[in-house]
């Protein structure tokens, strides 16, 4: 029907593969990207089904798999105060990159840099940075 379809399979259960090919966006943390894609084939398969994968990799950055590309952003190191909604804050940074047409690079660095600032204050809501303070410390960060 055209609309965009993501899955974020969290907590993780297993499921077939074959649902990879009515989703668009992908999004998984290392272990859960471990359990789905025990091999290259399995990926491969995704991959050529049209999905795209975001690995989530905490302070370490994410990366991107689209067809034959692998992109990556190195995330932010930051100590972490508190991860709780960490995630949470990426998912929703990179969509609503995603709904502004930005370039899969740019919606790493955003994604990363809202998970990153989440990990700085206590609890889940009210560590979510506005977008606003997304930018200034992508501005800051980025030489």
């Amino acid at each position: 029907k055209g609309y965009t379809t993501l899955l974020n399979p969290s907590p993780y259960q297993p499921f077939e593969l074959d649902i990879l090919q009515y989703v668009d966006y992908l999004f998984v943390n290392k272990t859960e990207f471990d359990a789905i894609f025990p091999s290259k084939n399995e990926l491969s398969k995704a991959l050529d089904s049209g999905c795209i994968i975001v690995l989530t990799q905490g302070n370490k950055g994410s990366v991107l798999f689209v067809k034959d590309q692998k992109i990556e952003h190195k995330g932010y190191p930051l100590k972490p105060v508190d991860t709780t909604a960490a995630g949470d804050a990426f998912l929703g940074a990179f969509i609503s990159q995603l709904q502004l047409g930005k370039s899969y690079e740019e919606m790493l660095q955003y994604a990363n840099a809202a998970g990153a600032l989440t990990t700085q204050k206590i609890g889940a809501q009210q560590s979510i940075p506005s977008a606003k303070e997304i930018q200034q410390f992508i501005t800051k960060k980025t030489p």
